[in-house]
């Protein structure tokens, strides 16, 4: 079981970027109209260097590019050293980097975690409902295990007790399978007429299990994560 606490920091750390410009919308130009998903490039990529590498389509001109590692030890080296016997199951970051051309109306929903399992494998999952034009071929959804990537297919979110109960999160071929409970709830609730946000960022625990791409299942107990409800309409 990862119980990580100490992974709020950690998690928070994570590097959320996003750029929207005219460069990011003349690059896009391709295979929908204008937007180009070069998917097969992108997987050779993150199988590569075990991260996940992603360009995503989200209307015929806009599109985003994802990148998503798992880190074992980020921070600097005697950052590493000084706390090593202290935090030695705990020091790891996922690092969500975004940049694109992105909707007037954005929405998503996305729950990540991690954490070290009982034989000191950091194990951790990416996965996000969003947008994507083809989210079959083009999504951002993935598990690391001990610095090894798999891809995941496409998932939905369900919230049968509303946005504070239980998520349930699931894909239509039994891959994944997941509920995450939040503990304590982030929000944003802005309306200024042309400007939206409609916001939940919870921290909680997600329990489950995910199936790689040889069919075998890892189960997640109570792994400490971070999930999102966003509406941005600006």
């Amino acid at each position: 079981m990862a119980d990580n606490i100490l992974g709020v920091a950690l998690l928070v750390i994570g590097i959320r970027v996003r750029i929207g410009n005219q460069n990011a919308r003349q690059a896009g130009r391709g295979d929908f109209g204008y937007c180009r998903c070069p998917a097969a490039a992108d997987d050779q990529i993150s199988r590569r260097d075990s991260q996940r590498h992603v360009q995503i389509c989200l209307d015929p001109i806009r599109f985003a590019r994802a990148r998503k590692p798992a880190l074992r030890q980020p921070g600097p080296r005697f950052l590493q050293i000084a706390f090593s016997d202290l935090v030695e199951n705990l020091r790891f970051a996922i690092i969500d980097d975004h940049k694109g051309f992105y909707p007037y109306a954005l929405k998503y929903d996305w729950v990540t975690a991690a954490g070290y399992d009982e034989k000191g494998r950091l194990a951790g999952f990416n996965l996000t409902d969003n947008q994507a034009i083809d989210p079959e071929q083009y999504n951002e959804n993935c598990m690391w295990v001990d610095g090894g990537l798999d891809l995941l297919p496409p998932v939905k979110f369900e919230r049968p007790q509303g946005v504070e109960g239980e998520w349930l999160i699931r894909d239509r071929y039994g891959m994944v399978d997941l509920s995450f409970k939040p503990v304590s709830m982030g929000r944003i609730d802005l309306n200024m007429l042309v400007l939206k946000v409609d916001y939940y960022g919870p921290f909680g625990y997600v329990s489950g299990t995910i199936k790689d791409s040889s069919g075998n299942a890892r189960d997640f107990d109570r792994y400490f994560g971070m999930g999102e409800q966003k509406y941005v309409r600006g």
